[in-house]
């Protein structure tokens, strides 16, 4: 996927939405990028280690992965679909959702480096 591209006429509004997709698409990648080293990891535990307390954080971590990165591909779809906003509180509603959306997924990449 080709990144926006930043233009002199654009708004700081359009400016801030496309930093933002920007922003989704690298947390999409990396919590790809991790799904793939769990199922990795996954297998080496099954087939070498058998500890069934290592299995299970791993199980819980890959789906709680999954989870997080279906709902920042269905944020993605809805922020492609939503209608600029004409208000601040409509503004600062988008804002709150990206700033939590970030939240969640920093507080997961840090549980998967603390695994």
């Amino acid at each position: 996927m080709n990144p926006p591209v930043f233009y002199v006429h654009d708004t700081a509004e359009q400016i801030l939405h496309k930093r933002e997709h920007i922003e989704i698409n690298e947390w999409t990648e990396e919590l790809e990028a991790i799904e793939k080293e769990l199922q990795y990891v996954l297998k080496v535990q099954e087939q070498l280690l058998g500890n069934m307390e290592l299995d299970g954080v791993l199980r819980v971590l890959r789906r709680e992965n999954t989870v997080l990165l279906a709902n920042l591909n269905r944020y993605l779809m809805n922020k492609a679909k939503a209608v600029e906003c004409d208000t601040l509180e409509c503004d600062m509603y988008h804002l709150h959702h990206h700033e939590k959306s970030r939240g969640m997924f920093r507080e997961h990449l840090k549980k998967f480096r603390n695994a």
